[in-house]
């Protein structure tokens, strides 16, 4: 047994994957809906790996323009190097379909498939409830843990194929102690006093970072309930007064389902040698002179309902203990000494 174990241990051998590097792509993410613009375009490059978010190249100087089936264009102006708006008057309307045409600064030529602007139901309720679950420490003790699970309930329409995108935010409220503020010392004693004079209070946001999609082959024309959105931690940082959640429901069109669920595939599907090979996620963006450099992205066009709530934190039947966090609450990421005007 010892000398077949020692076999199977021989045979292991790391694998070089050759990654090609040089195969430079357009990357174009962008949505219009029926709320009040601007709305945004995102262009960036496809990078070699390793990476660092700071480091994608954006598409600099490139002409936008949207064009709908009425003839009708608006132009996109850049407001930074690969980020690019709509006018302020323009304004998505519901049964209208959108194409987005781009020209790089190269002369490169790329348009998307035509997306129609299709109605959302509204968003009837949004539930919550508090799950306990049993996690180990660093020392392997078991202590308990809690997550807030939320979710939402809307109405199908019948008739018709329906296809869902959910989005959430989430802000907090944090109250720290910046007046006990200290330094470490360097002969190693006592941490050295210094007293911050801001601030002591903050609003933490929470963004959007997982894919939640849905369609109506089961629900057709019935209510959809506890489709599930999101969960956050009840902890006394993010639950240290109360929460306040909001989340958009968007109509999305068969062939943007299609490629949000690829993509939820290749993002949720890779924690063993059974799942699914990673893939080219195609989009909807085609080149107009070269049809083998297919760009990646999606041009979306859906309306938006939205609903929030607040959730306070003695609402949810946990005892948790005051937060402690000597130091300026402006140091935590996405905190903003602004209050919320919704607060």
């Amino acid at each position: 047994m010892i000398f077949f174990l020692l076999l199977l241990t021989g045979c292991i051998e790391p694998l070089e994957v050759d990654i090609k590097q040089d195969d430079v792509r357009l990357v174009v993410n962008g949505l219009i809906s029926d709320e009040p613009g601007p709305y945004t375009v995102m262009l960036t490059q496809t990078q070699t790996v390793p990476y660092t978010p700071q480091s994608i190249p954006r598409e600099d100087g490139a002409t936008l323009f949207i064009a709908d089936d009425l003839g009708n264009t608006t132009s996109l102006y850049q407001t930074t190097p690969g980020v690019y708006q709509t006018q302020p008057d323009f304004q998505g309307q519901i049964g209208r379909t959108y194409t987005l045409h781009i020209t790089t600064s190269k002369g490169e030529k790329y348009v998307s498939a035509p997306e129609t602007l299709q109605a959302v139901p509204d968003i009837e309720n949004i539930n919550y409830e508090v799950e306990k679950r049993i996690a180990l420490d660093e020392e392997n003790r078991p202590s308990d843990v809690y997550w807030l699970n939320a979710s939402i309930d809307t109405k199908d329409e019948s008739g018709q194929k329906n296809y869902y995108r959910w989005e959430y935010e989430a802000v907090y409220q944090i109250d720290t102690q910046p007046w006990d503020y200290c330094e470490p010392n360097p002969l190693g004693t006592a941490c050295i006093p210094k007293p911050k004079s801001c601030c002591s209070t903050c609003w933490v946001t929470i963004y959007n970072d997982a894919i939640s999609i849905h369609n109506d082959w089961l629900v057709n024309g019935n209510e959809l309930k506890k489709q599930f959105i999101t969960k956050l931690p009840v902890n006394n940082q993010v639950f240290n007064s109360r929460v306040h959640l909001e989340v958009k429901q968007f109509s999305i069109s068969e062939a943007a389902y299609d490629y949000w669920n690829i993509l939820k595939t290749q993002v949720n599907d890779v924690s063993s040698i059974q799942s699914p090979p990673p893939a080219f996620v195609s989009g909807n963006i085609s080149s107009v002179d070269n049809a083998a450099k297919k760009p990646l992205g999606f041009f979306s066009a859906s309306a938006v309902k939205k609903k929030s709530i607040f959730i306070s934190t003695k609402e949810l039947g946990v005892s948790l203990r005051p937060l402690i966090y000597p130091d300026d609450c402006r140091v935590i990421d996405n905190s903003t000494a602004i209050r919320p005007f919704y607060w």
